[in-house]
């Protein structure tokens, strides 16, 4: 459970990146040059669930580049520990619910 909220977390700090109304004012607060012909170009790119992007150019992304394998690396671990969970709770229950204790 931990590591979905981690991944909630994560994914909303991918969101809030750059969090401005405005997409110029983020890229200059942060000092990089604002393409608008790249951003109208692109449009699908930066509103779309995953991957997460908000670039300023084609060269800068608001977005941290670690966001993205995060997004992937920590559900593929969840469901790993959900199969690892699972499959100690079928041991147990052939072996007639006996301990090692």
């Amino acid at each position: 459970m931990l590591l979905l909220l981690g991944a909630g977390a994560c994914y909303l700090v991918g969101s809030l990146a750059g969090a401005s109304l405005d997409p110029e004012e983020a890229c200059h607060g942060v000092g990089r040059a604002y393409d608008r012909a790249y951003r109208r170009e692109n449009f699908e790119e930066y509103t779309r669930w995953f991957p997460l992007h908000d670039r300023c150019h084609a060269g800068y992304d608001l977005v941290p580049v670690w966001v993205n394998p995060v997004l992937v690396v920590l559900p593929v671990l969840a469901l790993l520990c959900l199969a690892g969970a699972v499959g100690l709770t079928v041991v147990r229950l052939r072996s007639g619910g006996k301990g090692t204790s």
